[in-house]
């Protein structure tokens, strides 16, 4: 997981069509909360708003055409980091209904994400003090404290994350979470960035072996440069690697 950036222009469908499905979702709330805290009346949520091309487009262009979470190069689906449906504290804990209904169309709650970390969040979202969720468009989020790391928020993931090499080990409570819910040590992922390692392993030989020619060294040197930008998979990965390398 690698810092991302997210400009403050709203994409004009969420601007627009998006803010009057929120705006009726809300006022459906207050109508009856208790028929919606019970499941006895579910919101429904349309897709052709939060899942327009233009929104996709944009958070590919954003992410490098990478999952947010895993990195993994991928066409992606739109993840709500606050699930917008419902809501569970652990895999042990009921499931609170409504989710975040009100995020269902923010530009800052959306993300997108493979396949695979979709799955594993599903509706998945811890809190430090799950007594502190908001639990409708009328609670503030301030008081919230969330476990999962959103790359779009911290300021440095790597903080939280590290690499062993091809695992990613947690340096605090909340990459253990991020860790475990998103499942970011499954097999799959692992054969991947092991691949990585291993070019990165042969090119770090070559740009130090003494008797390859200089121009050899430097392309090397300069190829790894290129596993660690923002747009290459698994960067973070390459910049621990490489960080600890020197």
């Amino acid at each position: 997981m690698i810092r991302l950036n997210r400009p403050n222009e709203t994409p004009h469908v969420l601007r627009h069509r998006g803010r009057a499905r929120t705006r009726q979702d809300c006022e459906a709330y207050v109508r009856d909360p208790t028929a919606y805290v019970t499941g006895r009346r579910k919101l429904t949520f349309d897709a052709s708003i939060f899942g327009a091309a233009a929104v996709k487009e944009d958070l590919e262009r954003l992410q490098h055409n990478k999952c947010c979470y895993c990195e993994r190069r991928t066409s992606g689906r739109i993840d709500h980091f606050r699930p917008k449906g419902a809501v569970r504290q652990s895999r042990g804990s009921d499931r609170l209904r409504p989710g975040y209904y009100w995020l269902a169309y923010g530009w800052n709650n959306l993300v997108l994400a493979c396949e695979d970390c979709n799955l594993k969040k599903s509706d998945y979202f811890p809190l430090e003090d799950p007594g502190r969720r908001a639990r409708s468009h009328l609670d503030s989020l301030d008081g919230e404290a969330p476990m999962l790391l959103n790359p779009y928020v911290e300021r440095d993931p790597a903080q939280h994350l590290a690499f062993e090499g091809s695992a990613c080990r947690p340096r605090t409570e909340r990459g253990r979470v991020t860790v475990a819910v998103l499942g970011l040590n499954r097999p799959s992922l692992q054969e991947e960035r092991q691949e990585v390692l291993s070019m990165l392993a042969h090119l770090s030989a070559v740009a130090r072996h003494p008797e390859v020619p200089d121009t050899l060294r430097q392309e090397a040197r300069e190829m790894m440069d290129g596993f660690a930008r923002a747009d290459a998979r698994y960067s973070a990965m390459v910049r621990d690697y490489l960080s600890g390398a020197d």
